[in-house]
C-alpha cells in the first residue's frame, strides 16, 4: 500500500504496464487501420439484400462480418486502453472517441442483416444452419432471432445504429470530468509530507491508521466531485433520457428490460439479485456496527470503511498475488498455470502500476487474437 504521490505514466517501470504494443506496434499503425476501416465496410454493405440467396452467400457474409468485428475490436481496445492509463492524454482520448464513431459507422453498415435474417422462412433458415458452412453460426443466429420483437426495419435500424456515437457522448462526460478535469488537492501524510490526492491513491489514503488523514483525503476527493455535481447530474439525466428513447424505439416495456436483453440476462436474475441484497442488509449493518466498536468509534463514517483493523495490516505484493493465484489454479493443470503466470509477468497482461491520472476502477477485456488484458490499480 502506498500513499505517496503517484508518478507520471512515463516514469512507470515497463513491467508494471500492459503490452499494448501487442495490439498495434505503434500509434501510427492504429491510425492507418482506423483510416482504412470505413473502406472495408463496403464489402459488408455489398451483401445487403442478398442474405436469403443461398447458404453460401449467408456464410460469406458471416465470415466477412466476423473479420471486420475483430478489426473493430482491436481498434476499440487499443484506443480505450491508452485513454484509461492517462486521463490527461488528449490524443488518446481523441482515439477513444474516434473508435466510438467507427463502431457507429459499422452499426449503420450492417443494419440490414437482422431484418433480412428475420424475414427468411424459419424452416429454410433452420435447414441452412445444418450445413457445414453455417453450423458454427447457429448460436449467433439464435440470438438475432430472439430479438425479433425489437428489430425494426433496415432503414430504422440504420438510423438507430447512427445514434451510437452521439448517444455515447453523455456517458463519456463523467470519465472526462473525473479523469481529466477534477483537481482533488493535497493532504498531509505523516512521514511523507504533502501528497496529491488522486484516483490511484485514494484507497490507500483512506486506509490510513490516522483517522484525520482518512477524513482529509476523503473530503478532498468527495468535494471535488461535488464541485461539478450539476454537470454530472445533467449528464446522468441525459443518459436516462437516451435509454428511455432506445427502449421505446425498440418496443421494450422499459429501459431496464432493454439494457438486460442486450446481454441476454433474464429480468428475474436482476430482480433476484436486488431481493437477495435487501434480505442480507441486516448482516451488513451488524458488520459495520462491529467494525465501529472495534475501531472505538462513536459513529462509522465513509472514510472509516477501509480503516485497518490491526496495527500491522497485511500487505500483498503483486509477485505474491501471482504466486497465490497460480497455486489456486493448480487443479486446472500445469499448462493452464504456466500460461497464466507468463501472461501475468513476462506477457504483461496486467497494467498494475500506479500513475497520475489513471482512471479509477479496473476492468478486463479480450483482444482477438492477442488475448486478455487487465487494468488494475495496485494498492
Amino acid at each position: 500500500m502506498t500513499s505517496k504521490d503517484p508518478p507520471a505514466r512515463a516514469d512507470l517501470p515497463l513491467e508494471q504496464t500492459w503490452a499494448i504494443e501487442a495490439i498495434y506496434a505503434a500509434p501510427d499503425a492504429w491510425e492507418q487501420e482506423a483510416a482504412a476501416f470505413p473502406g472495408i465496410l463496403a464489402e459488408l454493405s455489398a451483401y445487403a439484400g442478398r442474405l436469403g440467396e443461398s447458404p453460401e452467400v449467408l456464410a460469406g457474409y458471416f465470415r466477412a462480418d466476423e473479420a471486420v468485428r475483430q478489426r473493430l475490436g482491436r481498434l476499440s481496445a487499443y484506443a480505450g486502453m491508452q485513454a484509461s492509463v492517462d486521463g490527461q492524454d488528449t490524443v488518446a482520448a481523441d482515439r477513444r472517441d474516434r473508435s466510438g464513431v467507427l463502431a457507429s459507422v459499422y452499426s449503420q453498415a450492417t443494419a440490414f442483416d437482422a431484418p433480412e435474417l428475420l424475414a427468411l422462412p424459419a424452416d429454410q433458415l433452420a435447414e441452412w444452419l445444418t450445413r457445414p458452412e453455417l453450423s458454427g453460426y447457429a448460436v449467433m443466429v439464435g440470438r438475432i432471432l430472439r430479438t425479433r420483437p425489437h428489430v425494426r426495419s433496415a432503414e430504422v435500424e440504420e438510423l438507430l445504429g447512427a445514434l451510437g456515437s452521439p448517444f455515447g457522448s453523455a456517458r463519456g462526460i463523467h470519465p472526462t470530468l473525473a479523469n481529466m478535469d477534477l483537481d482533488f488537492g493535497s493532504v498531509s501524510v505523516a512521514g511523507v509530507g504533502s501528497v496529491k490526492v488522486g484516483h490511484g491513491n485514494i484507497d490507500a489514503l483512506t486506509a490510513s491508521a490516522d483517522r484525520e488523514e482518512r477524513r482529509a483525503a476523503w473530503e478532498q476527493y468527495a468535494d471535488a466531485h461535488l464541485n461539478v455535481r450539476h454537470g454530472m447530474a445533467a449528464a446522468l439525466a441525459t443518459g436516462v433520457r437516451q435509454n428511455v428513447f432506445t427502449a421505446r424505439a425498440r418496443h421494450y416495456p422499459d429501459a431496464l428490460s432493454a439494457a438486460l436483453d442486450a446481454t441476454y440476462i433474464p429480468r428475474t436474475v436482476f430482480d433476484t439479485l436486488i431481493e437477495a441484497y435487501k434480505a442480507n442488509l441486516p448482516t451488513w449493518h451488524r458488520y459495520w456496527a462491529v467494525r465501529a466498536r472495534w475501531l472505538r468509534l462513536e459513529k462509522l463514517r465513509e472514510y472509516d470503511v477501509r480503516a485497518p483493523l490491526s496495527a500491522q495490516p497485511p500487505e500483498v505484493s503483486y509477485a505474491q498475488a501471482v504466486d497465490w493465484i497460480e497455486a489456486g489454479m493448480a487443479p486446472l493443470g500445469g499448462e493452464y498455470g504456466s500460461a497464466m503466470r507468463h501472461g501475468l509477468t513476462d506477457g504483461r497482461w496486467v497494467d498494475y502500476g500506479l500513475n497520475r491520472h489513471k482512471r479509477q476502477g479496473a476492468y478486463s477485456t479480450g483482444v482477438y487474437p492477442v488475448g486478455a488484458v487487465h487494468l488494475h490499480e495496485l494498492e
